[in-house]
């Protein structure tokens, strides 16, 4: 059996047995729900229980955004209140986090924004899983990949789209959350 690694989220986990290697984990829920808010917490939760390295492209938000979602997570403050109010964590905790997170650990990410054509994404997770060795990726999120496409058929991008993160998974070993 495939171990898989513990959640943040005990129910979660404990209906999952953990998130694995090798596998595609879809987060679904309505729109504003906190869908890429539990991708982020999985994610910090890989990178500070497991020491695994994680590659990160959020499609919706900023390289900066994303780098400020896991320093507030860091510090126990929402992202919405780091963004309100930067001074609620000092420079120095700021700094330390920034550290620990983007430099001691293996946590990255790609600078991104808006839709793309799904090669180049597949291009994007390739260099990340060979490139940069990663042992999973944070895909938020899939009707962003395919929003910008000049198809009348948003059904059957999806479905190419997840063939091809499906074919992607099974050459590199690596998780994918999306």
């Amino acid at each position: 059996p495939v171990k898989g690694y513990k959640l943040p989220y005990n129910v979660m986990s404990d209906r999952l047995k953990g998130i694995r290697k090798a596998e595609l984990t879809l987060l679904t829920a309505g729109s504003g729900i906190g869908k890429s808010t539990i991708a982020r917490e999985i994610a910090y939760s890989l990178v500070c229980e497991y020491n695994l390295k994680i590659g990160n492209i959020f499609l919706e938000e900023s390289h900066s955004k994303t780098a400020q979602g896991y320093i507030a997570m860091d510090n126990n403050v929402s992202l919405g209140a780091l963004r309100a109010d930067p001074t609620i964590i000092s420079r120095e905790n700021f700094e330390t986090s920034k550290k620990k997170i983007f430099t001691d650990t293996g946590m990255l990410a790609l600078s991104h924004f808006g839709s793309m054509d799904c090669k180049k994404l597949i291009s994007k997770l390739e260099y990340l899983a060979v490139g940069k060795q990663v042992d999973f990726i944070i895909l938020d999120h899939i009707s962003m990949v395919v929003s910008g496409l000049e198809s009348d058929n948003e059904r059957k991008d999806i479905d190419m789209l997840m063939t091809s993160l499906r074919g992607f998974i099974e050459r590199t070993g690596v998780g994918v959350i999306a």
